[in-house]
């Protein structure tokens, strides 16, 4: 397989990690520094091989979710969306195997809880 390029993350720096939602029409970032959730100009087709679909991009931050130094991440490296078709957080997971529900909603949006 070869990697197409198609584009750049604007904001985003020292990503570690990032996670298309189940609708195909987002996709999150993370950052040592924060989550950046992008709006992409089109769905994400899966069952149209790549090689015949129209190259899908980030056009612009929809939300952006600042991680603090409070925020005990530590060596956050992976995400991914919760399950379900509209899904209302995100889940993180670190190098020390904690994990961590962030919502993306709501007043507690930008506090990742810790889930042991």
């Amino acid at each position: 397989a070869q990697a197409e390029y198609l584009g750049l993350l604007p904001k985003a720096r020292w990503v570690t990690a990032a996670d298309i939602s189940p609708d195909g029409r987002r996709i999150a970032v993370l950052s040592y520094m924060g989550i950046w959730v992008y709006q992409l100009d089109r769905p994400l087709e899966k069952a149209i091989p790549a090689a015949t679909r129209p190259a899908t991009r980030p056009t612009r931050v929809i939300r952006t979710i600042p991680l603090k130094r409070s925020t005990r991440l530590r060596q956050a490296e992976a995400i991914c969306w919760e399950s379900g078709a509209s899904p209302k957080a995100l889940l993180i997971t670190n190098e020390q195997r904690e994990v961590y529900r962030v919502r993306l909603i709501g007043p507690a949006a930008s506090q990742p809880a810790a889930a042991r």
